[in-house]
């Protein structure tokens, strides 16, 4: 079907096929040149009033725009580690109060490195501590020495025995039985003479007597010598031994015992030594030495000052890894996800762009601001990670940050002004060659702020009249009803509404 629109009489002199090509050949000329240089703003009109914008294959990309700040992802806090220590020697005590005096520090918001040193502090009575608490130690190994020699002689008396002394005894007493029963014998055989001659008269009777008293007292010895060696055998070596291997027990208790008090004062003297270490304190990695606040205002350091044991020193953020804290607005928060690509621009730094990623995100808005009873308005945090370091990036400075919601490429699309929903139909004006306008209906996909990506209805290199409500107010154009697609349930963009 196609509409007629009358043309104003007094501009039908410049509407004569002449003139009507070369107006249209200069504005196409202009148009293209126009379009060239900047592609989304409207070409030269091909007709008169009618604004006209060509159907271009692009790279859709939609941005999600938000303000925030620059934090670090880790930020380590720094505090004085000295200890409330105390030690007594031979009487008197000594001790270290767990406070000292700033000898020297670095001003608040200076670059540092690893291992850099940030601040000394007095370290003089956790020096005595360590100077008393070494005397200790020597007399202690000493006492370990001695204990260890003396565990090493009850060793030795243990294989002394069982290798010589224990032999020897039971030599000894063998032998003494051996030369009781040899005595025994010639004993014997002298008594049996001695009765024989003493009734011839050659020996007299009390000799005779005593060498039966003699006999007995051999036999008496030979007794008690076997008596011995069994007794030793059974009883003296046992016990002999069990004495020995006791005192080795003990020495080796005593060993023991003088090795875990060494033990326990070189240990008290490496933490001193590690207190003495501590009075030094150095940066655990490269970062900005910021003094630390205190009931939230700035603690005045500075040499001389007092500081005490567990107080927080300095915070020294991580420069290296940095992030941005930002807000971002209910009506876009459904469009942004964790791992989305993000353009973060730092005004301070003379709007460096920095590239990050969408590293976490709030589901439920910040409680005192869109929980509010007076403002309806949300935002939702979200916490951008930058990639890599920048040079003279610190914590607190402003920033921006777009985060890619969408990258679709090489897409149809128009400007969001050159559509228009008629009857529940998302529809464009497509410019004709002859000069007339058809009303053609479109399907669109993604869209952005000011794009819009167009699925069905149109083709590359297409003229659509950028303000459909500019073609009502044209006198006399013709406009076209084109191919109708089936009709759509809902319409994403009603910018332009006839």
């Amino acid at each position: 079907m196609t509409g007629v629109i009358t043309q104003n009489p007094k501009r039908r002199g410049l509407a004569s096929p002449g003139n009507v090509a070369m107006i249209t050949t200069g504005l196409l000329t202009v148009a293209g040149f126009c379009w060239f240089l900047q592609p989304w703003k409207p070409s030269r009109p091909l007709l008169d009033g009618v604004s006209q914008v060509q159907v271009r294959r692009i790279d859709l990309k939609s941005t999600v725009s938000a303000s925030g700040q620059i934090e670090c992802l880790q930020q380590t806090s720094i505090e004085c580690e000295i200890e409330n220590l105390q030690i007594v020697n031979a009487g008197r005590a000594y001790s270290a109060g767990g406070s000292a005096a700033i000898l020297e520090m670095v001003p608040d918001g200076t670059p540092v490195v690893k291992d850099q040193v940030l601040m000394k502090i007095d370290s003089s009575d956790y020096e005595e501590l360590v100077r008393t608490q070494s005397i200790k130690v020597e007399k202690n190994r000493s006492e370990k020495i001695e204990a260890e020699l003396t565990q090493s002689v009850a060793e030795l008396a243990l294989e002394e025995f069982d290798k010589g002394y224990k032999l020897q005894t039971l030599q000894q007493l063998e032998g003494q039985i051996r030369l009781a029963d040899s005595e025994i014998k010639r004993m014997t055989d002298r008594l049996d003479w001695s009765i024989q001659m003493q009734p011839k008269g050659y020996v007299s009777l009390s000799q005779v007597n005593s060498e039966k008293l003699a006999l007995l007292k051999s036999s008496l010895q030979l007794s008690s010598s076997k008596a011995a060696l069994a007794n030793y055998k059974k009883f003296g070596i046992n016990r002999t031994r069990k004495q020995l291997l006791a005192n080795i027990e003990r020495a080796r208790v005593n060993v023991r015992f003088k090795t875990d008090g060494l033990a326990r004062v070189e240990e008290r003297l490496k933490h001193y030594n590690k207190m003495v270490d501590r009075c030094t304190i150095r940066a655990p990695h490269d970062g900005l030495a910021i003094i630390a606040m205190e009931n939230g205002r700035a603690t005045k350091l500075e040499p001389g000052t007092i500081v005490r044991q567990h107080q927080k020193l300095y915070y020294l953020p991580d420069l290296g890894k940095m992030m941005v804290n930002t807000l971002l607005h209910e009506s876009v928060v459904d469009r942004v996800h964790v791992g989305m690509r993000a353009k973060v621009r730092v005004e301070a730094l003379s709007d460096t762009l920095i590239d990050g990623t969408v590293e976490s995100m709030l589901r439920i808005p910040l409680q005192g601001d869109g929980w509010r009873r007076n403002n309806d308005v949300k935002h939702y945090a979200a916490i951008v990670k930058l990639d890599g370091s920048t040079p003279g990036l610190k914590p607190s400075m402003t920033a921006e940050v777009e985060v890619l919601t969408q990258d679709r490429p090489a897409v149809l699309a128009i400007p969001t002004e050159a559509l228009s929903v008629e009857n529940g139909r998302d529809v464009c004006y497509v410019a004709s060659t002859d000069g007339a306008v058809q009303r053609r209906d479109v399907e669109v996909g993604e869209m952005t702020p000011d794009l819009l990506e167009v699925t069905r209805g149109l083709k590359e290199g297409e003229q659509v009249v950028l303000h459909p409500s500019e073609v009502e107010s044209v006198p006399g154009l013709v406009v076209e009803v084109g191919a109708r697609l089936p009709k759509l349930e809902g319409s994403p963009v009603a910018t332009n509404t006839r």
